[in-house]
């Protein structure tokens, strides 16, 4: 119990002296009495309780061994491996020894009952239960041990756990309140820590006022702080804290393993400082000055790295835009000098084309004067083209007008002709159906001659039976002498009607052959002034071709004559630009004497430029 105990102290207190515990398994009490015959009385009694002490053996070992590997961490001052060492084996071995003694507390008593029960003798009774009474002694100071160890492992998890939310910088309550070692051990804890937070709040108040991009890493490279400006120079969104935990390479430039200043800060121990660009979150470019310094721990170790920022883009930017002004500067420089080159040897040729441009300018006003007095000649004669040209269209315009008029009265006549010729047509047809009608009583009148004829046979027949019959048939005889003279004026008048109808069969024959003559003339007439009405359509539209061209010829002569007198004005404006221009040769020739000058300064200037 004792030894347990000072491994949890030595451990939660890191003492630096030496670890004065026995570390052989088999020396220590319960090594002892697991190896001694104590043992083999008690298994012989409670056979149930081998198997149990069998499988102490194993985490028994273990504990001791433990105990070895946190004796070598301590003494090369890895206090966190060794409470690693404490948490990772120690305590999980000695958890399970505690366990099993417990088991084998509850076999012993167990067999207590069944002894007591199976006993006869007293004698025998009191023997065997004083052997195993000796063996409970030995579980009762080992659960005795076991509740003692309890109260010590409790409060130092709780103080083990408060240290571990301390230092991962969560909120945590150590709720021990007790007068002992571990009472003021947790008072003590306490203000430590109220003392270290304290201070942490000022550090980190001071760090995020900082006016420039700053921020802490661990020695493991892990990001624990950044203020306002650095997450302004990456342009992240959020708070600082989302960010805690990421290496530098990954917070800053997405790369886990990439060499930054405060990981060859953290490497070398020494002041690291880059000029680095970087590209933001936003996918913008960055140029900044960083500068690592690494910071240290009491004992002189190093605990992390304090990196500061300084964006540089705006003076990069203005570098560049200097630099390219320079650029730009030197090759304006030598471009000027070409161009002063330039200028040198086309001043000289000016001059000289200059005095050959005020030789032509001094003929082109003379030639602009003869072409002024040509041009006067040209306008009056367009003038009087203007004049022929308007009287033409006039004419035209009455040419036409008296052209649409005949065409209206051939149309007209036209248009009669083809009524005329539907009249004689039809004049033609009814003779036909007159001639028709004629023969038709003619046949008629045959028919009646024919009856005559028969009643005058007939007639004579009875005036002869009247004859015969005498006296009988003589009133007969007047009736049949009667009907005889009817029969001959029916002839006589039928031969008349067969005159007449002969008479108006032969006229109407002549009428019909008349007025087919007439029908074929009027058709020819028809025909012929058919022709007549397209000669004249025809005609119609020359006229009108003839008057548009006429017109178009009088508006060509009055345009004519509107840009002769604009090209007589501008030659006249040319004569006199002509006269300017040979006195602005004159000036242009004083102008590029001085103009020589100027390019030989401006010579002077480049060469002084460079």
């Amino acid at each position: 119990m004792q030894w347990a105990q000072q491994l949890i102290l030595f451990v939660g207190l890191q003492k630096n002296t030496d670890m004065a515990l026995q570390t052989d398994p088999s020396r220590c009490a319960l090594g002892q009495w697991l190896s001694g015959a104590e043992r083999a009385k008690v298994e012989s009694l409670v056979p149930a309780l081998a198997e149990v002490l069998a499988r102490v053996d194993g985490p028994h070992r273990r504990l001791h061994q433990s105990a070895v590997t946190i004796r070598g961490l301590a003494a090369e001052s890895d206090w966190p491996g060794a409470r690693r060492t404490l948490e990772n084996e120690t305590l999980p071995a000695l958890e399970e020894i505690l366990a099993l003694l417990e088991m084998g507390t509850d076999h012993i008593g167990k067999a207590v009952a069944d002894m007591r029960g199976r006993t006869d003798t007293e004698c025998v009774r009191s023997v065997q239960v004083n052997q195993v009474a000796m063996g409970v002694g030995v579980f009762i100071g080992l659960l005795c041990f076991v509740a003692l160890l309890r109260s010590i492992l409790r409060p130092l998890n709780k103080l083990r756990n408060y240290a571990e939310a301390c230092r991962a910088g969560r909120a945590a309550d150590l709720d021990i309140r007790r007068k002992d070692e571990f009472g003021l051990l947790a008072d003590a804890l306490r203000s430590l820590m109220a003392s270290l937070n304290r201070e942490l709040a000022f550090s980190r108040s001071m760090l995020a006022g900082l006016p420039v991009p700053a921020a802490l890493y661990d020695r493991d490279n892990k990001l624990t702080f950044a203020n306002r400006h650095m997450l302004n120079l990456l342009e992240l969104d959020g708070n600082p804290e989302d960010y805690y935990g990421r290496t530098s390479g990954d917070f800053l430039f997405r790369e886990e393993d990439r060499e930054t200043a405060s990981v060859s800060c953290l490497r070398t121990g020494q002041p690291a400082e880059r000029a680095v660009e970087v590209e933001t979150y936003r996918g913008n470019v960055r140029f900044a000055l960083t500068q690592a310094a690494p910071l240290y721990d009491e004992r002189g170790n190093i605990a992390g790295v304090l990196s500061v920022w300084m964006d540089t883009t705006d003076m990069h930017t203005h570098e560049r835009e200097m630099a390219r002004a320079r650029d730009s500067m030197l090759r304006v420089a030598g471009k000027a000098q070409d161009v002063a080159e330039t200028l040198s040897s086309t001043s000289r040729e000016l001059s000289v084309q200059i005095a050959q441009v005020n030789t032509c300018a001094a003929q082109q006003h003379q030639q602009a004067q003869d072409t002024a007095v040509a041009m006067n000649q040209i306008n009056a004669s367009i003038s009087a083209v203007n004049d022929n040209a308007r009287h033409a269209d006039e004419t035209g315009r009455e040419a036409l007008k008296h052209a649409k008029k005949g065409q209206t009265l051939v149309v007209d006549m036209l248009e009669a002709m083809h009524a005329l010729e539907k009249q004689a047509v039809q004049v033609c047809e009814n003779m036909d159906a007159l001639r028709r009608h004629a023969d038709g009583v003619g046949e008629v009148l045959d028919v009646i001659s024919d009856i005559a004829d028969q009643t005058n046979l007939l007639a004579l027949n009875a005036a002869i039976e009247a004859a015969r019959a005498g006296d009988a048939g003589r009133g007969f005889a007047v009736v049949a002498d009667e009907v005889r003279k009817l029969a001959e004026k029916t002839m006589q008048a039928t031969k008349s009607v067969v005159e007449v109808i002969a008479n108006i069969q032969n006229g109407a024959s002549l009428s019909a052959d008349s007025v087919g003559q007439a029908v074929l003339a009027i058709q020819t007439t028809t025909g012929q002034a058919d022709q007549s009405g397209h000669a004249l359509e025809e005609i119609v539209e020359l006229i009108g071709e003839l008057a548009s061209q006429v017109a178009a010829i009088a508006i060509s002569a009055r345009e004519q004559a509107v840009a002769s007198e604009q090209v007589t004005r501008a030659v006249d404006e040319t004569s006199a630009v002509a006269g300017e221009a040979a006195e602005a040769m004159s000036h242009a020739a004083h102008a590029t004497e001085n103009l020589a000058g100027q390019i030989g300064v401006l010579r002077d200037l480049v060469e002084e430029l460079r």
